[in-house]
């Protein structure tokens, strides 16, 4: 399905991604292209499936393709005759690259995944690959440093960061959402990245010492069906409700006091953002993203599943829960830019038009 383009004139810029659901990344997408509208048509390009139905209700056009391949990236070209490729993951890049069009590409990476930081296919590949990108941005400094071959790469490095509003997710939430029924939440994806074992470990040792301690993960994933089995190996199956994707999931986060998240690794942490701007002191690791938005005035950032128990401390200590709860919505405040991150992304596609 292609909807057409109200404004030719516009510059086309054909957002490329190698997923069909709908998570952080592929919101902060649907952002970009509803937040430089004005001045770009944007395209979302993707494979079918339940990413569809948020692009409708959000009215962002969209360009079907068959599956993630040089073919289809060729035949989209044909098609739109996009002014600029942005591609938002990995393989989305690569694909994009090896599609040997004239087209300019960018390259946005949105996450560190844990094989850039080795001699991996996947990081070579990538290395190989990035001749044909104009930019390389980075959604923290943290992806640039961590990738194997970053050094060589210095030159082509923006970081972008995210573009956080508190308004959008205020304004999905009600006040009579914000009574406190889980002490911990989580809102992820069931992946490894997200490291789903180590929250349940942690609910564990929370739990020996607070027996009705009770927690939400929001989410789906691959390891859905394996982690809720470990759960009740752990006996904590009761203690941790598991309720799948919600296309709205800020009321959960409201309904509980904690926010904790246990990544392996983090591309930005726009969760933990998410759960601060509802009052939710942040638990999280202390990886990638993460360590620029959580500090000690709204929560911790965690290496031990000792450091993640710790908000037992705060859970039992009210004036405490309040101080931290306070500085997470003043930490989220300080966090906003979207209207300086749409600024910034018009700024780096003009470079690109002007070369």
């Amino acid at each position: 399905l292609l909807h057409m383009m109200e404004d030719t004139k516009k510059k086309i810029v054909a957002h490329v991604l190698n997923t069909n659901s709908y998570s952080g990344a592929e919101n902060v997408i649907m952002q970009i292209i509803e937040g430089t509208k004005d001045d770009y048509d944007g395209v979302y390009v993707t494979k079918d499936g339940p990413i569809v139905k948020m692009l409708k209700e959000r009215k962002i056009q969209y360009y079907l393709i068959k599956e993630l391949s040089t073919k289809e990236i060729k035949k989209m070209c044909a098609q739109l005759h996009p002014d600029v490729i942005h591609a938002h993951d990995y393989t989305a890049s690569c694909i994009c690259a090896l599609s040997h069009g004239k087209v300019p590409i960018l390259s946005h990476l949105h996450n560190n995944s844990s094989w850039i930081r080795t001699l991996h296919p996947y990081s070579i590949l990538y290395f190989l690959c990035a001749h044909k990108f104009s930019k390389i941005l980075l959604v923290s400094q943290a992806i640039g440093e961590e990738y194997i071959f970053g050094k060589w790469l210095k030159r082509k490095f923006v970081e972008v960061g995210n573009p956080i509003s508190r308004e959008p997710i205020l304004g999905k939430v009600k006040s009579e959402d914000f009574q406190k029924k889980y002490d911990i939440a989580c809102v992820a994806r069931l992946t490894e990245a997200k490291n789903p074992k180590r929250f349940v470990n942690v609910i564990a040792k929370m739990k020996a010492q607070m027996p009705e301690v009770k927690c939400l993960w929001v989410g789906n994933g691959e390891l859905k069906e394996e982690v809720v089995a470990y759960a009740k190996e752990q006996g904590v199956d009761e203690n941790i409700d598991f309720i799948g994707f919600q296309e709205n999931p800020y009321p959960f986060l409201a309904s509980a006091k904690i926010f904790l998240l246990t990544s392996l690794w983090e591309g930005f942490g726009l969760s933990a953002f998410e759960a601060m701007t509802l009052g939710l002191p942040a638990f999280v690791s202390k990886v990638g993203g993460l360590t620029q938005i959580v500090n000690d005035s709204c929560g911790k950032l965690c290496e031990s599943d000792e450091d993640f128990a710790s908000c037992l401390e705060v859970l039992k200590n009210e004036e405490l829960y309040v101080k931290l709860s306070q500085g997470a919505i003043k930490r989220a405040e300080e966090l906003e830019n979207k209207e300086e991150y749409m600024k910034k992304m018009k700024e780096i596609w003009n470079q690109i038009f002007s070369t």
